[in-house]
This record gives C-alpha cells, structure tokens and sequence, in this order.
C-alpha cells in the first residue's frame, strides 16, 4: 500500500505548458514592443540629422559673414585717399574687359532676386600705401615714372596710375614696376625714378599723364570676387596681375543666396539714410558710400520628407532707412530672399545671415 502510494503521479498543474493562444500573444506584443523601439530611434536619428545638418548650414553662414567682414573692413586700403579718383576706370590689359573699377566695393547685382555678386579691392603692401606725386608728365610709351619722391618701392609691386580727372577717355593704368640693376638709371628704382613694365597699346592713355597725376604702389594688390556657383557653393575668385588670369577657390558649401546693398549717407550728416543696388555713377556717389550691407541664405544638408519651406525666406530690414526693393510689412520693411533655385526646394531648410559693415577706410578718410 506503501509502495502505491510513493508512485502517485504529480498533480496536473505541475505539468502545463504554454498554450498557442499565450504563445501568439507573447509574439504580438513583442513585435509591436520593436515596432515602438525601431519608430523611436528612427525618430531620434531624423531629428539628430536635422539638428546637424542646421549646424552645418550656421557654420557656413557664420563663416561667410566673417570671410565678408574681413575684406570688406579693408576694402578701399591705399586706394581711396583721393575721393575724386573713385570710380575711375583701371586698364590692365588690351582687352576691354580687362578693367575694373578703382572703388572699395563694387556690387554686381544678381538676375531677378538671383544672388549678387561682391568685389573687394584693396591693397596689401607691407608698408604706408600712399600716394606718389609725379614731378614730370609720362608718356603713353614711356618706361618709367619721374616722381617727387618715392619710398619703399620694390620690384613686382603692383602701380595703379591715377590721372587727376578722369573720364572715358582718361582713365587709371594698371603696372608692374621692374628694376634693372646693370641697365640705365632710368631702368634702376631710385627716390625719384620707378621703371615699370611693357604694357599692351591702350592700357596707358593715349594722351599719358600729366604732373597732376599720381600713383599708387599696392604691393601685389587684391582683387577679389566673391559669387555662389550653381551648385550653391560660395567662391572667391583672385585677380592675378601678372597672368591677367581669375582664379576660383570653393569656400564654403550650402550657400543659397547673397544679397547686398550699398550704405549711403545722401544727406551728408554722417550717417547711412539709404541702401541701394545701384553701383555709384561718378566720384562725388561714390564719396556717400559708408557701408556695405549684406544677407547670406544658407541650406541645410538634410533632406526632408515632407515640404517644410514654403516660399522665399523674410529679411526684415527695418524702418530707419530706405531699402531699394523693399516692401512694407507691418510698421517695419522687408525683402523676399529667393531660395528656389533647385527644384527640391521645399524639402530643405534655410538659415539667414545678416550684417552691416563699415567701410573704414572711406571713413578715416572722410
């Protein structure tokens, strides 16, 4: 009776396993638990792509303005120390595009709201950049200029010739002084004598300069040209003197849109009332020009689903002062920045730049 009872068998509960309806369960609820986890951290990496790519698109923008404002505060640098000889056209070469104008900052206004584009002039010499009186007239095939006294002049300097009045027939010549040290003194650099290079036929005027004329040594000069290419890269191009070449460096990627304006003082009492796309026609336009204000449009790298853009980015631009393509919006003005330039646009998102930058050495010399 003993032996019967020791082999009882274990009771029902002990031996139950799972049954198919807890088993489709359990499934269930662990798929939909990785469908909640998978839309979390996909969540999370969109937003983490978002906030990088805004970081990207501030980084150009932060980074442009900087760029701008280190040129643009020394634009005009030994070229601007006779208010008369802004505006005067400078020859360099026979062709008759290879000229510029002899200004701090020359704007280039883009097609139909399209981006802008700024040219910076200025000269980089180690030395005072002043002007150098000539004590003799030069002819428009002389070697050389005869001056009052000359200081710090080396060879492969850069010379801009500036007649004192200029027009369309008497313009400013760009050179590059030489020295020859075993030819004649009229070859050799001295305090009163600087020779210059051959140029080609029409870079000096054809009726040369007068003892009213001056020039001006600019070292190796800069002539920078900053644009954005169609593929939304902002670029400077450099002015090279001694190829006559351009050549263009890739800056900064996402830029999508510049836009400037020239600072004026129109009422002549010392602060900016207008800002205009208008290039200054003649010298004393030139003299109103204070500043240089500029907003830059940069893009975000990502890529998005839905269409977060709908139309061009806002820049308001105050009250205080007229702005040439302005419109009212509410008690201030504003200017619609054009940002559909490729055909996702939408998908994208843009960032705006702005700043005012003085043009320090117009104004020193005021």
């Amino acid at each position: 009776m003993s032996a019967q009872r020791a082999r009882r068998p274990a009771p029902r509960f002990a031996q139950r396993g799972f049954t198919l309806v807890e088993l489709m369960v359990g499934v269930l609820l662990a798929m939909l638990t990785t469908v909640v986890i998978a839309q979390v951290l996909a969540m999370a990496e969109g937003q983490k792509r978002t906030a990088t790519s805004g970081n990207d698109a501030q980084v150009s923008g932060a980074l442009a303005l900087y760029t701008f404002q280190r040129d643009l505060q020394m634009a005009g640098y030994g070229v601007v120390s006779n208010p008369g000889a802004m505006g005067c056209t400078v020859q360099y070469g026979a062709d008759s595009d290879k000229n510029f104008l002899l200004a701090p900052v020359v704007i280039t206004e883009g097609d139909k709201g399209g981006p802008d584009t700024i040219s910076v002039l200025m000269s980089n010499h180690t030395g005072a950049s002043m002007p150098i009186k000539l004590a003799a007239a030069h002819g428009a095939t002389d070697s050389h200029f005869t001056v009052s006294g000359a200081m710090d002049i080396n060879a492969g300097d850069v010379l801009i010739a500036i007649p004192k009045l200029h027009d369309s027939t008497l313009h400013c010549s760009l050179l590059t002084v030489t020295d020859n040290a075993s030819g004649t003194a009229e070859e050799k650099i001295s305090g009163t004598n600087i020779p210059h290079a051959a140029v080609s036929s029409g870079v000096i005027p054809s009726s040369g300069f007068d003892t009213d004329a001056y020039v001006v040594d600019m070292g190796s000069m800069v002539y920078r040209t900053y644009s954005i290419s169609s593929g939304q890269m902002l670029q400077s191009g450099t002015l090279s003197t001694a190829t006559g070449k351009t050549t263009q460096q890739d800056l900064y990627p996402s830029v999508v849109n510049l836009q400037a304006f020239y600072g004026q003082d129109s009422d002549g009492d010392g602060k900016v009332d207008k800002f205009t796309t208008t290039t200054p026609a003649n010298a004393s336009e030139w003299a109103t020009v204070m500043s240089i204000r500029l907003a830059v449009v940069t893009r975000s790298a990502e890529f998005q689903k839905e269409e977060v853009t709908t139309g061009p980015i806002s820049w308001n631009v105050g009250k205080d002062a007229a702005v040439t393509g302005a419109t009212t919006c509410g008690d201030s003005q504003c200017i619609d920045l054009k940002v559909d330039t490729q055909d996702d646009w939408k998908h994208f998102r843009y960032r705006m730049f702005e700043t005012v930058i003085p043009l320090r050495n117009v104004l020193w010399n005021s």
